[in-house]
């Protein structure tokens, strides 16, 4: 009996070291070990802060403030863990699973990127699963995020399709290229973080991402009961620059035009073809430097505040009086339209109301107090043949119409 108490004793003791051994093991000195595998996997230095093994519920290994790249590093995360195969704790950098938490992305980095774990080769870590639990990307002084979602690698070629969403609507695919990613960007009910914003029942664009930008192959969206497509280029090489060709097809004006924060006088179908540019120091400043020239058509709406019948009736008396309210319904009205962060200028008019026929241009002035000042040559055509020239002034809320000299 003393025999088997001792034996008990001594295995229990036993037990206890060998638990005190792998609690207190220096696991922080495999720290290079795992800079140095990890460098091989990605092609790239890596650092790691700090390395700790957890084991409840399954062991797992945390790797603390991993950077990569040279300073400053294009890539960072707070926390890598790495569920490794038991058989291999701290040896054979064999997983089931990686999950990345709070990683930061630069687009100087979007290239290289596409070219971690490839090609693979002896001394890689093998990684049956990669999550991605934080992502933000930095590109032209802004912060988009956080997303999350999941990498395939594929053990002969590499870093293979990515799949990234947000806690909204938002989804991303991306597959690696030679010069970037290939990406299929869609979301639903989405506002636009540009200023002023455009909520998109709908939205899908696809192109090619790399370091200094994204070329925009094809985009597709629904909005204010219309369609838009279009395509072009966003930068960030050197500041933020956006060039986009954009269609809009049965759009509603008013709901466009109240979105876009722009004096609601026009309601209608809206179909446009627009060349959209604009240059800034960051993201957030591309709206106020945003200028749009192109050709528009609206149907079967109406102008609102001006009633142009009313106004050449008070054009004709003596002295002559001046329009105020009312509106002018028409079939169609098209120009052409150039706007930037001062004004929007509208020219090349023509409008057909039934027997009413206008030309003329326009400009509506954008500040603290908008205003409108034109000329339009209007014609009433049937039994009273009234034709005569107005000229537009005032404040957008209240614009006036008087005879032209």
């Amino acid at each position: 009996m003393r025999t088997g108490t001792l034996l008990l004793i001594a295995g229990l003791v036993a037990l206890v070291l060998a638990v005190l051994r792998v609690v207190f093991y220096p696991y922080e000195e495999h720290k290079p070990q795992f800079e140095h595998a990890l460098a091989k996997a990605l092609g790239e230095k890596v650092s790691i802060g700090d390395l700790r093994v957890g084991f409840l519920p399954m062991p797992v290994i945390m790797l603390e403030k991993v950077s990569v790249g040279d300073t400053p590093p294009y890539a960072t995360a707070e926390m890598v863990k790495l569920s490794p195969e038991l058989t291999s704790l701290l040896a054979e950098h064999r997983y089931r699973k990686a999950s990345i938490q709070g990683m930061k992305l630069a687009s100087t980095g979007l290239g290289r990127v596409a070219r971690w774990f490839a090609p693979p080769g002896a001394g890689h870590p093998a990684v049956d699963q990669l999550d991605i639990e934080t992502l933000w990307f930095n590109a032209g002084g802004q912060s988009f995020g956080p997303l999350a979602g999941s990498a395939r690698i594929d053990p002969t070629r590499g870093l293979g399709q990515v799949r990234l969403g947000d806690a909204g609507p938002v989804r991303l695919e991306a597959l690696p290229t030679p010069r970037g990613w290939s990406v299929t960007w869609s979301a639903s009910n989405w506002v636009s973080s540009f200023v002023p914003p455009i909520k998109f029942a709908a939205l899908e664009i696809k192109g090619e991402l790399g370091d200094g930008g994204f070329s925009i192959k094809k985009l597709e969206g629904l909005a204010y009961d219309g369609q838009f497509s279009g395509f072009g280029e966003v930068g960030w090489r050197d500041g933020v620059s956006l060039a986009l060709t954009l269609e809009l097809r049965h759009v509603a004006a008013a709901r466009l035009l109240e979105a876009l924060q722009a004096p609601p006088l026009l309601d209608g179908n809206a179909s446009a073809k627009l060349n959209l540019t604009s240059r800034a120091d960051r993201f957030a400043r591309l709206g106020e430097q945003l200028r749009a020239d192109g050709s528009f058509t609206l149907s079967r709406g109406q102008i609102k505040r001006l009633d142009f019948a009313e106004a050449l009736k008070l054009a004709a008396q003596r002295p002559p009086g001046v329009g105020r309210g009312g509106a002018t319904g028409f079939e169609e009205l098209e120009g052409r339209l150039s706007s930037d962060g001062r004004s929007i200028r509208l020219t090349g008019l023509r409008m057909a109301s039934g027997l009413m026929q206008a030309s003329g241009s326009a400009v509506l002035s954008r500040g603290a107090e908008p205003s409108i000042s034109g000329t339009l040559n209007v014609a009433i055509n049937g039994g009273t043949g009234v034709r005569g020239a107005l000229a537009i002034s005032g404040s957008t809320d209240d614009p006036e119409l008087t005879a032209s000299r």
